[in-house]
């Protein structure tokens, strides 16, 4: 790890996404509430942008608020220096000496600002219900696309938006000035939400999110499978939609976060039990299970990578990068495998949740997986990649584990990480230990025997609990009175039938 920072009040805070420049400064997204720094919210939450530099020193925040809830939830940067922001407020937006007011419930809002912070333009885009503008690109021209969700109508610079129900997502390309270029929509009459939107070398546009029941556009009908499906989309530089893909099965299943990497797309999200992917089932091991699927350029499955435990784990971002490495980061709960590997939280079953960055070739291989925990929950929720280096941020609530650096957060609510890291020290699985107690378990598989080697910081009684894969008690080892130091404990595991098995150790 090359640096890392915190950034946060005595609220919650919270961080959505973060871009690069050239030069390596991280700018990111996302809001904040009571105080941060210097600045005072104006009522609920407001909006927070922020700059730090390639040495991870903080160079300015920027705050856009009203009495009301404001979000911030995504931002995008060109080679130019331009940055756009999107996500929603409500009442009326105070920012720097004017202001915008919202026509009803929530109103979106895209914004263009300079790599200092400055506003070039703000507009909103709003009626008398529920808007908010979810994700935001950008192309080298200046042009920005975004995407969002409305309620029943909308109408921009004059023109409206197609509505297909009660619930719709719009497709906007705005010119450089801010002006409405061109326009598109998909809707449902319950549910559904695009949640990232890329585009490729040629302005073709592609978006992830999930819908419920018929998904309705240009191109007709698309049925989900069961509750709630995946969905990957393309249009072309028009705004004119070319296909829709949807990933599902009879349960919830949602699409987070893509890159496009010529000539592939990949996409992530989450499942439940299970899904079809070229007419195979793909089963969780639990829950909600994480999938990284690598597609062509027309949505068709190349392969598929999954991470999943008994709890939930989910993937809210990826990157990617030119020698073909793809970088995943989220969180997870319990126990989660990545291949081979699979990284326990602190106990067995329904805890707080632990970050985690796992990383694979162009071909779907494993390569390895990293952790950061703390005694609450923490998750990421985005990640970027540059040249040697990647950078992971996300939130977490009273501390958190960077390698052997502990970081402390100023309440008990979440703060906001930012941290930046060289690829090469993402190797095999590494294991943060957040409690007084440090240990290794080897070797793991195991045949026969395995070796527990742990560290008491201070003298203790300590407990040993061995789990099955259900959560049921296989063996239990106590020991009292047990002096600080180096230990060992030898488990016989030949007994036991082949899979996964949860170790709980606690002192006292």
């Amino acid at each position: 790890m090359n640096w890392v920072q915190l950034l946060g009040g005595n609220e919650t805070d919270y961080v959505s996404k973060i871009v690069l420049d050239q030069q390596g400064n991280v700018y990111g997204i996302g809001h904040f509430r009571d105080r941060l720094n210097q600045s005072q919210s104006f009522g609920n939450e407001d909006i927070l942008i922020f700059k730090y530099n390639a040495n991870g020193q903080l160079v300015w925040t920027k705050q856009l608020g009203s009495v009301g809830e404001d979000l911030g939830k995504d931002i995008a940067i060109n080679d130019n220096g331009d940055l756009f922001i999107t996500g929603h407020y409500r009442n009326t937006l105070y920012y720097d000496n004017d202001s915008l007011v919202s026509l009803g419930n929530t109103d979106a809002f895209v914004a263009k600002l300079d790599l200092q912070g400055n506003l070039s333009w703000i507009k909103s885009i709003g009626n008398t219900g529920f808007e908010t503008g979810t994700s935001i690109a950008c192309d080298a021209l200046g042009n920005s696309y975004i995407a969002g969700t409305f309620e029943d109508s909308l109408s921009i610079d004059n023109q409206n938006v197609q509505s297909y129900g009660s619930l719709n997502n719009f497709i906007l390309q705005l010119n450089p000035s801010g002006n409405l270029g061109w326009k598109n929509s998909v809707g449902t009459p319950t549910f559904d939400n695009l949640k990232d939107i890329q585009l490729d070398a040629n302005g073709n546009v592609y978006i992830v999110g999930h819908f419920r029941s018929v998904l309705s556009g240009t191109l007709g009908q698309l049925n989900s499978n069961g509750d709630q499906d995946a969905l990957l989309l393309k249009l072309d530089i028009n705004g004119q939609l070319l296909w829709w893909k949807n990933q599902g099965g009879s349960f919830p299943d949602f699409g987070f976060a893509l890159k496009i990497q010529a000539p592939y797309i990949y996409w992530t999200g989450v499942y439940q039990d299970s899904m079809l992917v070229n007419g195979l089932p793909q089963i969780s091991t639990g829950e909600f299970d994480v999938f990284l699927i690598q597609a062509d350029l027309q949505g068709n499955t190349n392969w598929i990578q999954q991470v999943g435990g008994l709890d939930d784990s989910k993937a809210f971002d990826l990157a990617t990068t030119s020698d073909g490495k793809i970088y995943l980061a989220g969180y997870f709960e319990g126990t989660a495998l990545w291949a081979n590997d699979s990284f326990s939280s602190r106990t067995p079953r329904h805890v707080p949740s632990d970050v985690f960055i796992s990383e694979y070739d162009s071909n779907g291989t494993y390569i390895s997986v990293q952790t950061l925990q703390g005694p609450m929950n923490d998750f990421a929720t985005g990640i970027v990649a540059i040249d040697s280096s990647f950078y992971v941020t996300g939130v977490c609530q009273d501390s958190i584990y960077f390698d052997s650096l502990l970081e402390v957060s100023q309440a008990s609510s979440y703060d906001i990480f930012i941290a930046k890291y060289q690829k090469s020290t993402l190797t095999n699985i590494q294991t943060i230990n957040t409690s007084s107690l440090n240990c290794q378990l080897y070797p793991n598989p195991s045949q026969g025997l395995a070796q527990l080697d742990f560290e008491l910081k201070k003298r203790s009684a300590i407990d040993f609990t061995i789990y099955n894969y259900s959560g049921q008690i296989l063996r239990r080892i106590s020991k009292k009175n047990q002096a600080s130091g180096q230990h060992k404990i030898t488990l016989n595991t030949a007994q036991l039938v082949n899979g996964f098995y949860y170790i709980e150790i606690k002192t006292k």
